[in-house]
């Protein structure tokens, strides 16, 4: 009976990561698949998130914590505490350009009960050398690049091409994520076939490329390179050369977009990077006017958020909440770090948390990374789980 109750569990845990993680790309194809509005199947995604978020916190909460875990588990949801208590107060003194519910809704129903269901599955058992997620996440990718396009309708219905691949509800940095969550999947999955491989990364980079996201690429790079430092045992040069190598076979497929928007950051033309530029330089304006608690989640000069999130927390909840966010960054780069070393078959949660916490330094806000957080907690529990292989 406990054995079934095991592998129960086990595959409870597998459906749950893909759905935290590849779950609103699964639910765009079937949008798009069965053409019905977009907006239905992400609410009923959600909705199906959640209840089995709070199944997992439910049913784990009788189980045994470390006293150390248990601690930072208290500290995260003090951390989401806080927001929600500047974005109440803000919008009774000085009001939100945003509904505070969508801040609330995404803030609880997408990232906070969720980051703390999946703190309690054990990453190591589950995720381990398991090739479901990179059959699964292949398939997505093909279904998504083959209903994509490049052309999108602007707001006064004029037809135009951007040059950049993507859907009507899954953007371009949606689309870049996916690609390169897909090559660490690859990557850590211990499929053994070179040819397999190497025939998913050429895919996934003309992905990447087609995508033109800038905070993607840099984000797998980084991700790469957090595992070719902590690594042991693994032929360094021979990863490199690899990759380089695999690099200019892609490089036949970069589009001029890409070419474009490398060329426009490093000219100081680049539209997108004067706007973040602006928004950058009004949260440092409002931490620097309220270092100690932060006084806005909305910067001044563009009304929204600035597309960084330790900037965001500064600005939001100052070096209170900044502490407390760089503390768990912490926790989860040295749980990481430990379990990279055991192999690349270990190394799925710790790279896909690089990957993630990067992307979110260049794009999207505190809700809206939500698998930022469910990484920054599955990464923190290596640190309290055996360092022996499993």
């Amino acid at each position: 009976m406990e054995v079934t109750f095991s592998i129960m569990m086990f595959e409870q845990h597998r459906i749950y990561f893909i759905l935290c993680i590849l779950g609103y790309p699964i639910a765009v194809v079937l949008a798009q698949l069965i053409s019905i509005d977009n907006f239905f199947v992400s609410v009923v995604y959600r909705a199906l998130l959640i209840v089995f978020s709070l199944y997992f916190i439910i049913i784990h909460i009788v189980s045994k914590f470390n006293k150390s875990h248990l601690l930072i588990i208290i500290l995260f949801v003090f951390f989401w505490v806080s927001y929600f208590l500047r974005a109440y107060y803000q919008v009774e003194t000085e009001g939100l350009n945003k509904p505070i519910k969508e801040y609330f809704i995404w803030g609880v129903g997408v990232c906070l009960l969720p980051a703390l269901a999946v703190a309690r599955l054990n990453p190591i058992i589950t995720f381990k050398g398991n090739q479901t997620y990179l059959s699964i996440a292949l398939c997505v990718s093909v279904i998504l690049f083959l209903f994509s396009s490049d052309t999108v309708a602007d707001v006064n219905g004029d037809i135009y091409s951007n040059g950049r691949i993507q859907l009507e509800a899954f953007n371009t940095l949606a689309f870049g994520n996916l690609a390169a969550t897909l090559i660490i999947i690859a990557f850590t999955s211990g499929v053994k076939n070179k040819y397999i491989l190497l025939g998913i990364y050429i895919f996934c980079f003309y992905l990447l490329i087609t995508a033109a996201s800038r905070g993607a690429l840099v984000s797998l790079v980084c991700s790469f390179i957090f595992f070719i430092t902590c690594s042991r045992g693994i032929s360094k040069f021979k990863l490199i050369i690899s990759f380089s190598f695999l690099a200019i076979i892609s490089s036949n497929f970069i589009t001029s977009s890409f070419t474009d928007r490398i060329l426009d950051v490093l000219n100081g033309t680049d539209v997108s990077m004067a706007y973040r530029f602006i928004s950058y330089l009004g949260a440092m304006e409002i931490f620097l006017e309220n270092p100690i608690l932060g006084a806005s989640l909305e910067e001044p000069n563009t009304g929204y958020y600035p597309h960084n999130i330790l900037l965001e927390v500064a600005m939001s909840l100052g070096i209170f909440g900044t502490s407390i966010l760089i503390l768990l960054v912490y926790l989860a780069f040295r749980g990481g770090t430990r379990y990279v070393k055991l192999g690349r078959e270990y190394a799925l949660i710790p790279m896909l948390f690089i990957q993630y916490f990067v992307a979110a330094n260049f794009s999207g806000s505190i809700v809206t990374n939500n698998v930022f957080w469910y990484l920054l907690l599955m990464a923190i529990s290596l640190n309290y789980l055996s360092i022996r292989k499993q």
